[in-house]
């Protein structure tokens, strides 16, 4: 959903990407991969990859990015059709976690308090990136924090 992150490391280069998948008829959630590039050859392997479903909520428009040490942070939208409103939520993983998982427990940032129904374009226009202290992540993201219909759209600005 947001730009690939590139960073590289000594031997090797590694992409990170994430993008939505339909789960059911009503889930969707995020895949997401970290692929390596060998410096020597230059041959592209996948080095671990994991689609993000700890329960029946959706999640969509992740943003994702790793700091200086190899760990991950992972942010998206999360709602479901009748309890949760569109919120900005985080996880991720630490460079010794097992490949493919996200140890770090789901954290709701801030819930939403209403839906759009005018307009389909939730959460458009996130950004994760990485601090230069080289270890924290900053976002910027929208959510829902109106009431239901017309423009509910807010902007939150947070770091971990």
């Amino acid at each position: 959903m947001y730009r690939s992150q590139w960073k590289s490391w000594p031997g090797y280069n590694s992409v990170l990407l994430n993008w939505g998948v339909k789960i059911s008829a009503a889930q969707r959630s995020i895949k997401w991969c970290e692929l390596h590039q060998d410096q020597t050859t230059g041959t592209w392997s996948v080095f671990q990859e994991g689609i993000y479903t700890p329960d029946a909520a959706t999640r969509w428009m992740g943003s994702i990015a790793m700091d200086n040490n190899g760990s991950i942070g992972f942010v998206y939208l999360k709602s479901d059709a009748t309890s949760i409103f569109p919120g900005l939520y985080y996880t991720g993983r630490r460079s010794c976690d097992p490949p493919g998982t996200f140890s770090i427990a789901e954290t709701q940032v801030i819930a939403g308090t209403g839906s759009q129904t005018t307009t389909n374009r939730d959460g458009d226009y996130a950004q994760l990136v990485l601090d230069p202290d080289g270890v924290t992540f900053w976002f910027t993201g929208e959510y829902m924090g109106g009431a239901t219909g017309g423009s509910a759209a807010k902007t939150q600005i947070f770091s971990f």
